[in-house]
This record gives C-alpha cells, structure tokens and sequence, in this order.
C-alpha cells in the first residue's frame, strides 16, 4: 500500500491552521520506507510536519531542493518563528 501525505502546497485547502507556500512537500509511506519530498520556498513543511505528527527523521530517505536541504540540515526544523 502506497500513503501520500501533502505537508505543503500553495493552498492550505480543508485543513486549518497548516501553513501555506510556494512549492510542494510531501512525506510518501511504501512497503516499509519513508520518502520526504521537500521542495518548498520556506520553514512551512517544518510546522505543518509538527502539525501533522509527522517526524522527519523517520524518512529512510531526504528528497530536497538546495534550499530544503540547507533548512534541513541547518538545524531550523525544531525552531519557532
């Protein structure tokens, strides 16, 4: 069974209190492995990650933009804003 989970997209749609941004994250569950797709413009996958309960350090594997990756591995994943 394949799971898609949207963290971010350019609208919020149904789910209040997530957040919105140019770009696309998602978290993609598959016969044991976790995918994180990140290619979002800002921190919005982050809060939406800990709005949904989803922890990134469970993906098996990291699919970045340059700019995901430096937000990634720049530590700012546990920061507020």
């Amino acid at each position: 069974m394949i799971r898609i989970l949207t963290l971010v997209e350019n609208q919020t749609g149904a789910r209040k209190g997530l957040e919105a941004e140019h770009g696309l994250s998602f978290v993609v569950d598959a016969d044991g492995v976790r995918i994180l797709f990140d290619c979002g413009a800002g921190r919005a996958a982050a809060k939406n990650c800990r709005l949904l309960n989803v922890a990134p350090a469970s993906a098996t594997v990291t699919m970045t933009t340059p700019r995901g990756f430096l937000f990634w591995r720049s530590g700012d994943f546990g920061r507020r804003r």
